[in-house]
């Protein structure tokens, strides 16, 4: 997985990350607990799904709504 793909496909949640220091963490978390899709399009909203459940209130917030964002640009 490219972490690429996160830093394009979630910005929001990716900037958040990178400022606290968090997002290598969280790759490795998302990479050895998660069956990553080979497809990039799932990759990311896997993540933050994953991310929407932090215990650190403001990441899961900031990811949830960019999780949001992204049902809504799908036309759910």
């Amino acid at each position: 997985m490219g972490v690429f793909v996160l830093e394009r496909m979630c910005p929001l949640t990716f900037a958040l990350l990178k400022s606290r220091r968090a997002l290598g963490d969280l790759v490795d978390v998302f990479i050895r607990e998660r069956n990553i899709s080979p497809f990039r399009e799932t990759q990311a909203p896997d993540f933050l799904d994953m991310v929407s459940a932090h215990p650190d209130r403001l990441l899961a917030s900031v990811a949830g709504f960019e999780r949001a964002l992204m049902r809504v640009r799908e036309g759910e």
